[in-house]
């Protein structure tokens, strides 16, 4: 193999893992995961947790929607852009998965 081969199959390469890297799919499950990692720093998990274990499951809906509307904006703003992100993942992911999708020969 010459050395233009192995730079045009180098090239090709890195093409073709940047295009995956920044691909929509990629792009949404940075988002998901920059979503969660901004909760994390925003809110104090443990004790959500806490006090939704203390709620009990009758009353758990009323408590994550007084929990979500007594937050700051800027949690809810991660919530909604984490939350968009993640239905969009799940949704590529369910529409690359169906058995009707065909590849190019």
């Amino acid at each position: 193999m010459t050395t233009i081969e192995k730079n045009v199959r180098a090239n090709v390469a890195l093409i073709y893992t940047l295009r995956k890297l920044v691909s929509k799919t990629a792009v949404e499950l940075y988002v998901c995961v920059a979503s969660l990692w901004a909760l994390g720093q925003l809110v104090w998990v443990s004790m959500v947790f806490e006090n939704l274990a203390r709620v009990g499951a009758a009353h758990a809906v009323q408590f994550i929607i007084a929990a979500v509307l007594n937050t700051t904006t800027l949690v809810q703003l991660v919530l909604v852009v984490g939350a968009f992100a993640a239905l969009s993942l799940i949704v590529d992911l369910v529409r690359g998965s169906s058995p009707s999708r065909t590849l190019a020969a």
